[in-house]
This record gives structure tokens, C-alpha cells and sequence, in this order.
């Protein structure tokens, strides 16, 4: 425990005030280089300073330091578009590659209840629901949920591309899916 602490932890006489004014400096808040307050807000602490981007403000900036961040702005809006483009355009690619290899009726299901239903070679029915994580159901012969599953691609790659690779894992190597995936009984 840094010293500091200790005095104000093991000091049974210390007060809310007494408190305060160690952390802020004095009893109104002034926040001077030796206090808490001050040393969070500036970045600096037992000797580790931080550097914090300080830039003036629009009327104290230079015309050229004006153009110069409204042109890093503009590279930086124009990169998180073309990243998002090509994350929209994976997303549509897998969605197609998944619906390739459903059935009729489990496109239907998926269209209509953003769900499938898969049947393993043991006859257990589970149900993938739209997402990432924690997105399987088993189901008893009722169709209740006996059993919430989570197993995916340790990468992160588009959600319909992790629910075909549940698919395909259920149906053709249950045992294995069941070995590795969380299983929450419900």
C-alpha cells in the first residue's frame, strides 16, 4: 500500500475534512503539484509523468495548425468509412455463404425468428440464434431449453460465419462441440 494511503487508512483520527484536504491540498479544493487531486489530473505520480495531447484552441491555432487538423480529421473520418464499408460487405458475404447452406425451412426460421433448428447425428436438437456468443440452445423433445452452449471461432469474423461454423460442428462433430463449448444448464 503506497504510503500515503497508510497514513489516511491506519490514522483512526483522520476526518472526512482532514481527508479531503489531502487529497485536493487544502480545505477548498486548490490542487497543488503535492496533493492527489492534482497529480491524476496532470498525469504525474511517484516520478511517472504521462504525456497528454494539448492542442490551443481554435482562436490561439495558427491557420496552418487549423488546416492540418481538419485534414488528419478528414483522413481519420475517410479510414472508419472504408473500414466500415468493408465490415458491411463481409457481413453480406457471410450472410449469403450461411444461407447457402441452410435448408429451405431453416431459412425460414432464420428470416422469421433470426434462429435455426439443427439436428446432430445423436437426434439432439439445438437451436442457433443470430449472434457471436452464447447464441445455442439445446432443446428436449418439447422443444424447451435444457441448455444454453458457447463455443466460436477464437477470431472475430462475422456473426453468420460463427453460427455456420456452429452448424457444421453440431451436425458433424457433436462430441468434439460438446467437449469445448460452456454449457449452462437451465
Amino acid at each position: 500500500m503506497p504510503e500515503a494511503w497508510q497514513s489516511i487508512t491506519t490514522d483512526t483520527t483522520t476526518t472526512k475534512d482532514s481527508s479531503w484536504t489531502y487529497w485536493t491540498g487544502d480545505t477548498i479544493g486548490t490542487a497543488t503539484s503535492g496533493n492527489v487531486w492534482y497529480q491524476w489530473n496532470t498525469g504525474t505520480s511517484a516520478g511517472i509523468t504521462t504525456t497528454a495531447r494539448v492542442t490551443a484552441s481554435p482562436s490561439q491555432q495558427t491557420p496552418e495548425q487549423i488546416e492540418a487538423n481538419r485534414l488528419r480529421a478528414e483522413r481519420q473520418q475517410q479510414e472508419y468509412d472504408r473500414k466500415r464499408q468493408e465490415a458491411a460487405a463481409a457481413d453480406e458475404r457471410a450472410e449469403q455463404l450461411l444461407r447457402a447452406f441452410l435448408s429451405p425451412e431453416q431459412r425460414k426460421h432464420l428470416d422469421e425468428m433470426s434462429a435455426f433448428l439443427v439436428q446432430s447425428e445423436s437426434e439432439r436438437v439445438y437451436r442457433i440464434k443470430r449472434g457471436r456468443s452464447r447464441n445455442i440452445e439445446e432443446l428436449d423433445e418439447n422443444g424447451k431449453i435444457v441448455a444454453r452452449l458457447c463455443a466460436h471461432p477464437s477470431e472475430l469474423v462475422p456473426d453468420p460465419d460463427t453460427m455456420l461454423a456452429q452448424k457444421i460442428m453440431l451436425e458433424s462433430n457433436e462430441d468434439e462441440f460438446l467437449r469445448i463449448a460452456n454449457r449452462t444448464v437451465v
